[in-house]
């Protein structure tokens, strides 16, 4: 039977950034200060600053890993699957009243596995269409971009900006690191994502206004899925900080 977290995690209006990393509208459960730090080397399942949809299906392995979609009892990714997790807990973004924008860096470590294919689109059944922001990584050509690219969205599968992504220079397993970060001044989503120590950074920006399309408080969090093509979609660590 799912938890309260689960429950808090299933039904909301996200924002997402990758696989997929997600802000949601909470009413209750909120961080007191305006700013906000956490910095998970490794996941806990008896951390309870962290949540897991058991609905879906992730899980944390255990040496630590977060596994956001399925894999079989060889480790290799099964098809049609749905992972979400994220950190319980509100956080604030905005004010509108003094109309102040929070500036944020958040950064995690991932595997991939270059014999699949990365789509971190959110799953439709879970995710709301409606105030998304999204960073889209895809290892393989879609109907909307014919190499593999990353890419940001805003309320549409459709990305608003694009950069290449030369993925196939990959090593097997290797461990990328990506780090969001957004400069209220300037209303700046900037991206980076790298494969260390050999391969080059792969960056993008973007600019949005946050308040304009988002609520005051989110909640932060992954999501993941799979289809006909698949690939393991793995969170070694993450960290976050925030200032409003």
């Amino acid at each position: 039977m799912p938890n309260s977290k689960s429950k808090l995690l299933a039904t909301q209006h996200p924002f997402s950034v990758f696989l997929t990393i997600y802000f949601i509208l909470l009413i209750n459960i909120n961080v007191k200060s305006d700013s906000v730090s956490f910095n998970f080397p490794r996941f806990d399942a008896s951390n309870r600053s962290f949540a897991v949809d058991s609905d879906t299906d992730a899980t944390i392995s255990r040496t630590g890993i977060l596994q956001l979609t399925k894999e079989d009892q060889h480790g290799n990714p099964t098809q049609h699957s749905v992972g979400i997790a994220g950190f319980f807990g509100t956080i604030p973004l905005s004010n509108k009243s003094s109309s102040k924008i929070a500036n944020f860096t958040t950064q995690f470590s991932f595997v991939v596995d270059p014999e699949g294919s990365q789509h971190s689109t959110p799953p439709k059944t879970r995710l709301s269409p409606s105030s998304l922001i999204a960073l889209r990584m895809s290892g393989t050509p879609t109907s909307h971009c014919h190499s593999p690219h990353i890419g940001i969205n805003i309320n549409s599968i459709r990305s608003v900006a694009t950069v290449p992504w030369a993925r196939d220079s990959e090593p097997l397993a290797a461990i990328g690191v990506a780090c969001i970060s957004y400069e209220s001044a300037y209303k700046m989503l900037n991206v980076s994502v790298a494969f260390y120590p050999n391969n080059p950074v792969t960056v993008l920006s973007y600019p949005v206004d946050f308040s304009a399309i988002l609520s005051e408080r989110v909640l932060i969090g992954f999501s993941a899925a799979t289809g006909e093509v698949v690939e393991t979609h793995d969170i070694l660590s993450w960290s976050f900080t925030s200032s409003l």
